[in-house]
């Protein structure tokens, strides 16, 4: 007997911009464009089929069907103007994403039972949106879901 996965990106994407809501002062979802303040997108990027594994105990000898999502937050901070100004925002803007992030470390992770497994990767720059470019950062939030 193979158990499926109970958890599905859009319920990934909806809790993760749940938690990021508590940054003070942004926009948090899919939205029509950047507003002139921080505006944090949420998406689904990545997702890979699950394949059997008997190697995870499961009652009565079942193996655990894993899927791998990944989810990206895009924070755009500030338009690109003031070199020191834009990049203490992205900064500010990283860390406050980074301490939700580092929040998550209660099994299971943002409180989805499913979750198997949880990692993420972050970086700073300078990012094209609409012709302009916006200093912010970009994390990839890595799930193995059961």
């Amino acid at each position: 007997m193979t158990t499926h996965s109970t958890v599905q990106l859009d319920a990934l994407v909806t809790v993760i911009e749940g938690k990021l809501d508590d940054i003070s002062g942004s926009v948090v979802g899919m939205k029509e464009g950047i507003a002139d303040h921080r505006t944090i997108m949420v998406y689904g990027s990545e997702f890979e089929g699950a394949q059997n594994s008997r190697t995870d105990r499961n009652t009565f000898g079942g193996g655990l069907r894993l899927r791998r999502y990944v989810v990206s937050v895009d924070v755009y901070s500030r338009p690109s103007s003031q070199l020191d100004e834009d990049i203490t925002a992205a900064q500010q803007d990283s860390y406050s994403v980074i301490a939700i992030l580092e929040a998550q470390s209660t099994s299971p992770a943002f409180g989805l039972s499913g979750v198997h497994t949880f990692h993420w990767t972050g970086k700073l720059g300078v990012f094209p949106y609409a012709g302009a470019e916006y200093w912010g950062s970009k994390f990839a939030l890595e799930f193995l879901c059961h």
